[in-house]
């Protein structure tokens, strides 16, 4: 599981106790999310790694692309949606660790 936990951009990064976690993707999930282009090839699984809300409100605009385009839902997009706009509207970036 890749945990997804809230952090302010200028924060250092704190101990994992520290951090309110947003959500999570599995292996499987986050695969279909490079698949289709919403999370970038330049981010790996099994790698720790921390968007900026800068980087966070990018990823929502390539997921409203992603839906003018296409008329029906995806459930994994959609949950990866949650987890950024609770990123979004704190102004908060995430910071990802897999287990």
């Amino acid at each position: 599981m890749l945990e997804l936990y809230l952090i302010a951009d200028n924060a250092e990064s704190p101990e994992l106790k520290e951090l309110e976690l947003a959500g999570g993707l599995t292996l499987k999930e986050f695969a279909q999310l490079q698949k289709i282009g919403i999370i970038g090839n330049d981010y790996s699984f099994f790698d720790d790694f921390r968007l900026t809300n800068k980087a966070v409100e990018g990823i929502v605009g390539k997921i409203d692309s992603h839906y003018e385009k296409l008329s029906m839902r995806n459930t994994t997009i959609d949950k990866l949606e949650k987890i950024l706009k609770i990123a979004s509207f704190q102004e908060y970036g995430l910071i990802a660790y897999c287990d």
